[in-house]
This record gives structure tokens, C-alpha cells and sequence, in this order.
């Protein structure tokens, strides 16, 4: 975050500790799959709530394409015994009149359940699983770098509107798209690159009880001044709806706290 008004509320939030929410808690369950498939290994550990999140993908993807394969082996090994052979068309009925009880991506009509891959792979494994008994997609289950894309640059924000996450979408425009989390009681605005631009922390250390009822309502006014790129009305709303403290309120509105409040996305974009 470039602006120092982010900066400045980031050090001043309440909540800065990651092991407050169930989300850390499955990170630290999880977590070993990265080391299991030598994938991603560099966010084995996180440092913010943003790498979390984008774990958190990458670890229940994984999950899903060892539910999906466990699920496929159970229709393969009883194909073998009543019929000694790979009855494709059996077990794909089979497959896919099964829903599949897992977290996903809504892509459109289509249902992502493995955002670390393609859409046409994700495709044999909602609706074609069967093909992995044979070559050459028999392969993807145990090597499967090759195959690998970048979940957020290919399905951009959306990912995070998803059951993956935990996050609330909010509102936006053509290249980014505001969310909030119960838990880190933080807006994240997250562009069209699957990246953060910012994060704004809500309920600042000055605050002796922050009281968080009808938070959507109440953070929907500073997020259209965000868009608007009205600084002034954005400090104001996050005061009137009893976001930051006073005191916090008057440290934003001196004139070396201040710059444009979409100075990050300006810099991406030059």
C-alpha cells in the first residue's frame, strides 16, 4: 500500500494477529500439501491476511482434486470387480450423478473447482472424471506442474467471491472490486489482476468498543467515496458510521496524512 493513510491505519487496527479466524486455523491444518506437491511452497508461510487468502484457494483447490480422484478410484475399483474392465460410460454416469459437496468458483454456468488449473481441465474433472484412467490425463494426478496456471491472474477477483474464501463482496468497477472479512474487520480492494491494491482496516486501537452491527450498511458509503476518489467524503463516512475513532479522525484529516486515496491503483496502472 503506498498511501501512507493506509499505512497509518494498518498500524493503528485492533486486530493484527492472524490466528484470530477459523481461515488460520485450516491454513495451519492444510498447509503441508504445499510441501507434499512442492507447489507454491512460497506461501507455506503468510504474512498477511491477503497471503491467507490466496493459500487458502490454493490449498482447497488441491483438496478438491484429491476428493475428486478419491471419489473416481472408488468407481473404478467397482467397475474392476463386477465387470474386470474400465466401464468409461459407467463410471462417468456414476461421477456425475453424485454432486460434488465442495468448494468452488461460479465461472459463468460452469463450476470451478480447480482454479489452479485451466477451464478446459476443470472441465474433465466436473463432468469428464473418468479420462483420468487413461493416458495421457492419468498423468495430471500424480505430475501435474505442467498444467499449473496463475488462479488469480486468469479468474481475477472473482476467486474471491467464491467459496474459497470467507470474504464479502461489496462493490466496484471495470478494474477492481472492494470485499470485506468478519473476521480481520477489514475492506480489501482486490483489481482485475487478482492482486491487492489496498486494504482498510476499520476500528482502530482509540476505540474502546467497536460495535460492528449492520457493518454492510455502514461501510457501503466509504467504499463509493473510495471509488469516487473523494477523500474528504471517505474519511467522513468512515467517521459518521463509527468506523475509526475520533481521534483517529483527526490524525487522517491533517494534510501530511493525505494523498489520493487510490494512489496505489494509479501507480499499477502507470
Amino acid at each position: 500500500m503506498a498511501n501512507r493513510l493506509y499505512n497509518y491505519l494498518t498500524r493503528k487496527t485492533k486486530i493484527q494477529r492472524l490466528a484470530r479466524s477459523d481461515e488460520y486455523k485450516y491454513f495451519l491444518a492444510t498447509r503441508k500439501l504445499f510441501l507434499k506437491y512442492n507447489i507454491f511452497t512460497e506461501l507455506y508461510n503468510v504474512d498477511d491476511e491477503f497471503e491467507l487468502f490466496k493459500a487458502n484457494i490454493i490449498l482447497k483447490s488441491l483438496e478438491n482434486k484429491e476428493a475428486i480422484e478419491t471419489k473416481l478410484d472408488g468407481f473404478y475399483n467397482e467397475s474392476m470387480l463386477e465387470y474386470k474392465a474400465i466401464k468409461h460410460h459407467i463410471i462417468r454416469d456414476k461421477m456425475n450423478a453424485n454432486p460434488l459437496e465442495l468448494p468452488y468458483l461460479l465461472d459463468g454456468q460452469d463450476k470451478i473447482y480447480i482454479p489452479l488449473f485451466p477451464r478446459a481441465l476443470n472441465l474433465v474433472y466436473r463432468e469428464e472424471a473418468d479420462k483420468l484412467l487413461d493416458f495421457p490425463y492419468n498423468k495430471i494426478r500424480t505430475e501435474f506442474s505442467s498444467s499449473l496456471i496463475d488462479p488469480f491472474e486468469t479468474y481475477n477477483y472473482a476467486l474471491f467471491n467464491s467459496f474459497f474464501t470467507k470474504l464479502v463482496k461489496l462493490q466496484g468497477d471495470k478494474t477492481s472490486m472492494a470485499f470485506y472479512h468478519y473476521d480481520y474487520q477489514a475492506i480489501y480492494i482486490i483489481n482485475d489482476q487478482g492482486r491487492l491494491d489496498v486494504k482498510i482496516p476499520l476500528f482502530d486501537k482509540a476505540m474502546r468498543q467497536p460495535n460492528s452491527s449492520h457493518i454492510m450498511e455502514r461501510i457501503q458509503p466509504v467504499i463509493a467515496a473510495y471509488f469516487a476518489n473523494d477523500k474528504k467524503t471517505f474519511i467522513q463516512e468512515l467517521r459518521k458510521n463509527r468506523l475509526i475513532s475520533s481521534k483517529m479522525y483527526r490524525k487522517l484529516t491533517k494534510k501530511a496524512i493525505l494523498g489520493s486515496i487510490q494512489q496505489a491503483r494509479k501507480i499499477r496502472k502507470g
